[in-house]
């Protein structure tokens, strides 16, 4: 799966959950590495992703309230453009 996918896939795991993800489940839904999930979650962050973790319920979210509808494919799309070749 190339990056561009793992983006999308982790932006519809995370807007589809009402509770946090944990990164085991992350790592198997994209069927990738820790440091994988990690570098993936640290980039979409660096865009702008409201990506949180909840310590005591041990997962990754969208912090509620934080982006618009529709505003977090506008983040993927920043992705896409600024990696073209991982589409």
């Amino acid at each position: 799966m190339d990056r561009f996918h793992r983006y999308y896939y982790l932006h519809r795991i995370l807007s589809s959950r009402r509770l946090p993800v944990s990164r085991a489940a992350l790592e198997r839904e994209l069927e990738c590495s820790r440091a994988t999930i990690k570098r993936i979650i640290d980039e979409l962050r660096y865009i702008g992703a409201p990506i949180e973790y909840i310590r005591d319920q041990n997962g990754y979210r969208y912090t509620p309230g934080a982006c618009a509808p529709g505003e977090s494919w506008t983040i993927l799309e920043s992705v896409r453009d600024a990696h073209p070749a991982a589409i």
